[in-house]
């Protein structure tokens, strides 16, 4: 498993699945958060581009609606639209 694949299931165990599990229908994620609960080191641009992939919201079933902040940086924030 590829550094962005675990960080794509990274964000899909912590925000979307509980996001769905409260019933919600939006989700933001913070790299910044990720990238700390991960533990990792210096990576903001892997956190960033991995969430901002089709291949992300393909698997997450999720479809993004906005995106604020830095784009390599740990104040991103993407927000997304569950389907």
């Amino acid at each position: 498993m590829t550094q962005a694949d675990r960080i794509r299931q990274y964000a899909i165990d912590h925000y979307i699945l509980p996001a769905r599990r409260k019933g919600d229908k939006t989700v933001t994620i913070r790299s910044g958060d990720i990238h700390e609960g991960m533990g990792l080191r210096a990576s903001y641009p892997a956190v960033c581009a991995a969430l901002g992939t089709d291949t992300f919201e393909t698997a997450a079933r999720i479809s993004r609606s906005a995106c604020e902040g830095p784009l390599n940086g740990a104040n991103l924030l993407l927000t997304f639209q569950l389907l």
